[in-house]
């Protein structure tokens, strides 16, 4: 019996910036994620399914001077 794991790579948000200057792809498999809470919560793309469904919805932040 072999085993076999896999673990994607969280690569921190902050770095975004980085791989779009140095116009780098994000590696297969990995993906960006807020480990260091610099975003406001519930903003960004969430994404679920139900009942066979799939759902997305963009949360966004909005400022208004009057």
């Amino acid at each position: 019996m072999s085993i076999m794991s896999c673990k994607a790579q969280i690569i921190p948000i902050e770095e975004h910036r980085e791989y779009k200057e140095n116009e780098t792809e994000i590696p297969d498999g990995a993906y960006l994620k807020d480990v260091n809470d610099i975003l406001p919560k519930f903003i960004g793309t969430w994404v679920g399914s139900y009942d066979s469904k799939t759902y997305e919805f963009k949360m966004e932040m909005l400022t208004k001077s009057f």
